[in-house]
């Protein structure tokens, strides 16, 4: 007889729970522990989940690389395009 398939895995919850007038008060106290122990917090505003604070891992920054070369290309590919209008329409005129 088949067995029942697996549970799906639980998501990796962050560790801590802060209120937005918490982490003003201790901002720095705060960073320090994301930055140095790796930990992440759910923000709140008057018990309601808001954000997320975590550290900048090597997958944000690969992901910032891949999204400012995509607006570079398609600021030149605007470029390219508003410089060949711009030619076609004074072409001649000069």
């Amino acid at each position: 007889m088949p067995s029942d398939p697996p549970a799906p895995a639980k998501p990796v919850l962050p560790e801590k729970t802060i209120g937005v007038r918490e982490l003003k008060n201790n901002l720095t106290r705060i960073v320090n522990i994301v930055r140095n122990e790796q930990k992440e917090y759910i923000i709140t505003v008057h018990g309601r989940p808001v954000a997320v604070l975590r550290p900048y891992m090597e997958e944000d920054i690969q992901a910032s690389d891949q999204a400012f070369e995509q607006e570079m290309a398609e600021m030149l590919e605007t470029a390219k395009r508003v410089g060949d209008a711009s030619r076609k329409k004074w072409n001649g005129r000069c």
